[in-house]
């Protein structure tokens, strides 16, 4: 926590900076202008006018009052998932795709981190400063970012500012969770400095290994086994060794051979949105889009160990671009307090690129001949797919005496195959969300209860995934100072029914579960 103090210490020093400085300032009525603002938006102002399945999750929702990776950040919005790879990582998937499929954006631009070559590595978005996260699906993707197969999740915040900021902002938060012995702490801060926006912020995070609920390891039926197989290894480490520097010589006598995997990629998509207003509460629409989207490097080059999946992976320069050709049906009835909202999705992609483990059985004919050090190989293999699913909702709103009561009901679902009938890899199940949330002036508070499904449709080389519940709770009370200055308290409990639980997304899902239960505390002062 030293850094976060010294930061802490440097935004005092300027806030106090500021203050002198505006005191010291005169203007003279005569020489000031009127002042014209002319504001334009990449991508969030047009939101409500799409007609595809979307979602806009407020800055200010209590789930952003812990810390928690992207994907499990959204993991309770029909249609999103996380894969994760433990509580630090988490990539959304969007209807059944993930990966280079599904584009992350800040303030409507690409983010460039190394999350793209590895479900191992963490979204670099910062999640505690932020106005609110957009979650695109289906053809309205298009618009802003080419390739995006899956969908978009962009996330909007104040670090390029869109008007001027009126009046130095600085906004600490202290939190701790129970199941990580975690404890966290936050400083961000904004002002305007002669004409100029400044932003700065600072997280400072430590957690331990997490709690797992009793029950939750998967014991080794024949430990032995393991240690003969080390010993198998040891014996022929020397001969790995030559084999490595086989492979070494090999490299340099034909580096010229690289120029053969300089490829170009030339990819063409469209989409198209009709909407019809049948009645003032009913509305109808169809989207239709044809989305291409080259290899990802990875995909073509990676050859070698990925120790952390236990895999060794084999990419496939011969690779061609998927094309996903996609029909989306929405529907969206409002009658006074009453919502429902469903969409039906189908999405045909062409040379789908996976992912491909080895069986069991390969693994073990090979056995010690093999030349990727007893890892499971796994090889980027492409085929015709197929993935259809929808996901509904129904919502009623209660209004009380000193607030609203709102009740909603929800289910997603998405299969996939490949043309041959076989199972892709890695699908998402089925899962069943029941929300129910109160809020009034200065309090919010919200109960999910998720249900999610055995996932039993698996693909060559998977293991089914058993069912499991999850029930969350968020509390939140705002205690308001004076106009400007306000302290708000959370609390949270995850998992509270200490439920084993496995994501069947996760390459790890044996080894690493979900965490056990689950309950944190956060303070945030505004001012």
């Amino acid at each position: 926590m030293k850094n976060l103090i010294i930061a802490l210490l440097l935004v005092c020093a300027l806030t106090i900076h500021s203050k002198v400085l505006y005191a010291d300032e005169a203007v003279d009525a005569s020489d000031t202008t009127d002042e014209i603002i002319v504001t334009s938006s990449y991508i969030d102002t047009n939101l409500s006018d799409l007609d595809d399945p979307i979602h806009v999750v407020e800055g200010n929702d209590t789930v952003f009052d812990t810390t928690l990776s992207l994907g499990e950040s959204l993991d309770n919005l029909l249609g999103v998932q996380s894969s994760d790879f433990g509580s630090a990582v988490g990539h959304p998937i969007i209807r059944g795709l993930s990966g280079n499929r599904v584009r992350i954006m800040n303030n409507g631009k690409t983010l460039r981190d190394v999350s793209t070559i590895g479900d191992d590595h963490m979204n670099e978005v910062d999640l505690n400063n932020i106005q609110q996260v957009e979650i695109v699906r289906g053809p309205s993707s298009l618009l802003y970012s080419s390739g995006t197969v899956g969908g978009i999740v962009n996330i909007i915040d104040n670090t390029i500012a869109r008007e001027d900021f009126k009046e130095s902002r600085l906004n600490i938060g202290l939190e701790g969770q129970s199941v990580n012995d975690g404890e966290s702490g936050s400083i961000s801060y904004q002002n305007n400095f002669g004409g100029f926006n400044v932003s700065l912020a600072y997280k400072d995070s430590q957690f331990d290994n997490y709690d797992i609920p009793n029950g939750a390891i998967i014991h080794m039926e024949d430990e032995h086994h393991d240690e003969d197989e080390h010993h198998d290894e040891d014996e022929h480490h020397d001969e790995d060794e030559h084999h490595d520097e086989d492979e070494h010589h090999d490299e340099d006598e034909h580096e010229e051979e690289i120029e053969y995997f300089n490829r170009d990629f030339s990819e063409t998509s469209f989409a198209v949105n009709l909407s019809r207003d049948v009645t003032d509460g009913l509305t109808l629409s169809l989207g239709l889009s044809m989305v291409e989207r080259a290899p990802a490097p990875v995909e073509l080059f990676m050859n070698g160990a990925h120790l952390v999946t236990g895999r060794f992976e084999v990419g496939n320069t011969n690779l061609e671009s998927e094309t996903a050709n996609n029909i989306d049906l929405n529907v969206y009835y409002q009658n006074n307090n009453f919502s429902l909202r469903g969409n039906i999705f189908r999405n045909n992609i062409d040379n789908y690129i996976y992912l491909q483990d080895e069986t069991e059985e390969e693994h073990e004919e090979h056995g010690d001949h093999d030349d990727h050090g007893g890892l499971i190989l796994a090889n980027f293999l492409q085929r015709d797919a197929e993935l259809e699913g929808y996901e509904i909702e129904v919502s009623q709103v209660f209004n009380l005496n000193r607030g609203n009561l709102t009740l909603s009901l929800g289910r997603d679902s998405v299969s996939g195959e490949f043309k041959n009938g076989m199972n892709i890899p890695r699908i998402v199940p089925a899962r069943n969300i029941l929300a129910l949330s109160y809020s009034e002036d200065n309090l919010s508070a919200k109960l999910t209860y998720k249900d999610v499904e055995k996932q039993n449709d698996i693909g060559e080389g998977e293991t089914m995934t058993e069912a499991y519940e999850m029930l969350d709770f968020s509390l939140r009370k705002t205690f308001v100072l004076n106009n400007l200055n306000e302290i708000s308290l959370s609390l949270l409990g995850r998992n509270l029914l200490d439920e084993v639980a496995r994501n069947h997304s996760s390459f790890v899902k044996n080894e690493v579960p979900l965490p056990g239960r689950n309950f944190g505390l956060k303070i945030n002062y505004k001012f």
